[in-house]
């Protein structure tokens, strides 16, 4: 289940914000029975949360030309 949270932020690519709602789901449904997916559930989630504003960030970042050159630097490191 650990491992599923993070796989799940694969959901992105195919669903809106899938990415912060298959963790979410995830670690919702299992934290309260085992610490280890708390853990990794809670990491999972922060990394896609941090992700999504990096990438909101690029695209207002886009109207100054700035966000261009770090649009695809935060997708690769995502």
């Amino acid at each position: 289940w650990a491992m599923l949270c993070h796989l799940s932020a694969f959901a992105g690519f195919i669903v809106p914000f899938g990415s912060i709602i298959g963790p979410l789901i995830i670690w919702l449904i299992k934290k309260d029975e085992m610490q280890m997916v708390n853990e990794h559930g809670k990491k999972a989630l922060n990394f896609q949360i941090t992700m999504a504003i990096a990438y909101i960030i690029c695209f207002v970042l886009m109207f100054v030309v700035i966000g261009v050159i770090l649009l695809p630097i935060v997708a690769i490191f995502s």
